[in-house]
């Protein structure tokens, strides 16, 4: 399962907070997933692209409320936090970046705190896309719903399809721990 947070809402496309949201869309089209109808809380596709069924998930709602569609996800679904690839933005990473790990902390990240409470466990895959920080004199929460400037559009661009890379590669080989090897340097 790969699940990418972000906004739901026009106002918040193309915006810092919803990378997780353009990877997920990226996976979609790449391997022509099939689209289920919205449902209450969640947008989801579903798709084989390696004879495994994978589901791509979109909260249907904000970023501090993931949680509600991960927990569900994994119940209906029957898995466990390892099979969840949560994909997300990260300001301590720069534009262009990418870092994935297999638990951790929530980073100060809204939508992996949701999750982390909701699954009772921070031991879940996640693939973090590098938005950068913001000017001293910009609130982080105001930063991430912008969209990048100008310098920043082609490197959080790159990342974004540096991160449908690696969820492929991810999803072909089953090991997270080679994944990490390869695109985390």
């Amino acid at each position: 399962m790969v699940l990418g947070i972000g906004n739901v809402g026009a106002e918040y496309e193309g915006t810092r907070h919803n990378v997780g949201f353009a990877v997920v869309d990226r996976l979609a089209a790449r391997f022509k997933a099939r689209p289920r109808a919205p449902g209450a809380t969640a947008l989801v596709a579903r798709m084989r692209p390696f004879g495994e069924d994978v589901v791509l998930s979109k909260p249907g709602d904000f970023v501090n409320r993931s949680g509600e569609t991960a927990e569900r996800l994994l119940r209906k679904g029957s898995g466990t936090p390892a099979d969840l690839l949560v994909v997300c933005d990260d300001i301590n990473l720069p534009p262009g970046r990418i870092r994935i790990r297999s638990g951790g902390s929530d980073g100060g990240h809204k939508g992996l705190r949701s999750i982390i409470a909701a699954l009772g466990t921070d031991a879940f895959p996640r693939l973090r896309v590098g938005v950068g920080l913001p000017p001293a004199h910009v609130d982080a929460a105001e930063w991430v719903l912008e969209g990048p400037t100008a310098e920043e559009k082609p490197l959080v661009a790159e990342a974004v399809e540096r991160a449908v890379e690696a969820v492929a590669y991810w999803l072909q080989e089953g090991r997270l721990d080679a994944c990490m090897s390869r695109y985390n340097a």
